[in-house]
């Protein structure tokens, strides 16, 4: 799909070229999103750093075609990497910077042998549920990513992380299904057991360029828009640990009188509400023809 992208959309094209210039990536390498020998570190969240540079790349260039369509931004958001690359789209951060730091942590030392093995896990549960029985007073399983009310608020999505050995005891304890592991996951993001990440990219952070948002800035991490250089600053070094939410995301959307949310790339998880705001996602050539749906 990427690859696809990039051959019928200038734009595309030009954002994977300048990822590639930045990181020293190839474009092949970016295209499979992995490195060519195939040794790419994985990350917390299954996802190596070559991945999230195509998903940068390919969110950059998404956004690069719609304006030059005429269609700007009047704010924008995101959560995790997403957050980072909303920062970039708001003119709060550096693109080269996000590449580089991004690419900049395929260095970081894995946690010793000893260390307990991480995890994360699915929680699918009845909308009427008690969500916090699934990781409050339950040592070593956090609250990750909560997704909230899906498919009409007849269920909840909540991502959790923590020990692998305690989430495969909540998954065995909780009803049939209703907790799945999922593979592939090395770590357990968005919680403090990631602060070893924060350790290691701390100077790089520090030493990168932040500018106070040109666009309003909504945040899945807090209740309220991310304001200043501080707080940007602080966005990308405790990416890693802070969990992360959708409804603060939408409500800030919402009270700024947005009424179409155009998710570039993979976006949110399908299900999720975004009442009362219209969502368009385009992570495919072929989406771009729904824009012209749009009112002006």
């Amino acid at each position: 799909m990427v690859e696809e992208f990039c051959s019928r959309d200038s734009y595309v094209a030009a954002s994977f070229a300048q990822a590639a210039t930045w990181t020293g990536l190839s474009i092949p390498e970016l295209y499979e999103g992995k490195l060519a020998g195939g040794n790419d570190t994985r990350l917390s969240h299954g996802q190596g750093t070559v991945g999230r540079v195509t998903q940068a790349a390919l969110v950059f260039g998404i956004h690069d075609s719609l304006a030059a369509r005429g269609r700007q931004p009047d704010a924008v958001g995101g959560a995790s990497l997403g957050a980072m690359i909303a920062a970039c789209l708001a003119g709060a951060a550096e693109r080269r910077e996000l590449f580089e730091l991004v690419h900049h942590q395929r260095l970081a030392p894995p946690l010793p042998p000893t260390a307990p093995t991480q995890g994360m896990a699915v929680a699918v549960l009845d909308g009427r549920a008690n969500r916090a029985e699934y990781y409050e007073n339950r040592p070593g399983v956090y609250l990750s990513v909560d997704h909230g009310p899906v498919f009409d608020g007849t269920r909840q999505v909540l991502v959790l992380a923590g020990y692998l050995d305690a989430l495969e005891q909540l998954a065995a304890e909780a009803p049939p299904e209703a907790v799945r592991i999922l593979p592939g996951y090395s770590g357990a993001f968005h919680t403090p057991l990631q602060q070893h990440v924060v350790d290691f990219i701390r100077p790089y952070v520090t030493a990168m360029t932040f500018h106070p948002p040109k666009l309003p800035l909504c945040s899945a991490e807090r209740t309220g828009l991310v304001s200043t250089v501080e707080e940007v600053r602080d966005s990308f070094l405790y990416n890693e640990i802070t969990p992360i939410a959708v409804a603060p995301l939408v409500t800030q959307l919402a009270r700024l009188g947005i009424r179409y949310v155009i998710e570039l790339g993979p976006g949110l998880p399908r299900g999720i509400s975004l009442d009362p705001m219209i969502s368009v996602r385009v992570a495919s050539p072929d989406d771009l023809l729904q824009l012209d749906k749009l009112e002006a």
